[in-house]
């Protein structure tokens, strides 16, 4: 079973999803848009994927930013069948 771990920041409104890609990668975090796992039912269908251990610069980053359209961060594990999503946090940044 192939198994692929990474950090996902879901967001609302696609220029917020690019804009704190763009962030992140200033910040020296490899990060790249991606679409939405079909698991987050809202948002813009745009999120921001990243390498897990990324994961409290990530949180650090939105803190400064607080996007308004915040989702959600989750920590996120894909197997061949499916993408199992834990919530770090809520969009109460």
């Amino acid at each position: 079973m192939i198994r692929d771990h990474y950090g996902l920041a879901a967001f609302r409104s696609r220029q917020q999803a690019i804009y704190f890609a763009n962030q992140l990668q200033r910040a020296g975090v490899r990060a790249s848009t991606v679409n939405t796992p079909r698991e987050v039912s809202l948002g813009c269908g745009i999120s921001v994927r990243f390498d897990p251990a990324q994961m409290a610069k990530a949180q650090s980053l939105l803190r400064r930013t607080n996007p308004t359209t915040l989702i959600g961060l989750y920590d996120a594990t894909r197997d061949q069948r499916s993408v199992a999503l834990k919530r770090v946090s809520t969009s109460s940044f």
